[in-house]
């Protein structure tokens, strides 16, 4: 998830919205949105996040741990919304269902998507707080603070109540949201060694792809 969020689409929002500049070989083009399907990151997204989280619900069910179940709901949901935030329609209903389905069809952004994601994330705010535990160690974000998950589930809930236009379903969201930074959700990034836990805008900036991408007309 934190690859998928700070990696290469990352990036392109932010050079298509005029915060960086891709002054560079291939990033020269993606500034002037010669782009194909193919330059976005689906891998990431569908196989190595949401088919993981699919993986950790599944074992949840099996021991009963709904903490867990609602964990991986709301890591789900998150780039489930993000990826209609990016793309507009999405496969949705029919994803992650290979080999029974080998091509799903993409849905509607916003009477598909969009009330599916919320509903996902009401599924977690209740998993949430039933019963099981999140092993500390294994929760990179909380350390197994079931209340911190619920807090940015409503977060969350409000921001896509944001992308349809839904103002007062996401003030009251945010009520119950994210109300101090200590309980932000932030990719853990500490000892800024290049391959394992370095910032990936560090990486692709310093130790990659310097020169690709500035802040020039930004």
């Amino acid at each position: 998830m934190i690859i998928s969020l700070e990696g290469e689409d990352a990036r392109m929002v932010s050079m298509w919205a005029q915060q960086f500049t891709g002054v560079d070989r291939q990033y020269a083009s993606i500034d002037a949105y010669t782009v194909s399907s193919a330059d976005y990151d689906w891998f990431n997204k569908y196989y190595e996040t949401i088919e993981q989280a699919n993986v950790a619900i599944r074992k949840a069910d099996q021991v009963n741990n709904r903490k867990i179940r609602g964990m991986m709901k709301v890591i789900k949901a998150q780039m489930l919304g993000s990826m209609a935030a990016l793309w507009g329609d999405i496969p949705f209903t029919e994803s992650n269902q290979f080999p029974l389905i080998k091509t799903p069809k993409y849905d509607n952004q916003t009477t598909v998507v969009y009330p599916g994601v919320q509903t996902l994330l009401d599924e977690a705010i209740a998993d949430l707080g039933g019963i099981g535990t999140i092993v500390g160690t294994s929760d990179l974000f909380f350390g197994g603070n079931a209340s911190r998950w619920i807090a940015v589930a409503y977060t969350l809930k409000a921001r896509f109540y944001m992308h349809v236009g839904n103002y007062a379903a996401a003030i009251t969201a945010a009520n119950s949201g994210v109300s101090a930074t200590a309980n932000d959700m932030l990719a853990k990034h500490t000892t800024g060694t290049y391959g394992t836990d370095l910032n990936l805008w560090n990486a692709f900036l310093y130790y990659e792809r310097g020169g690709y991408m500035d802040a020039s007309d930004s």
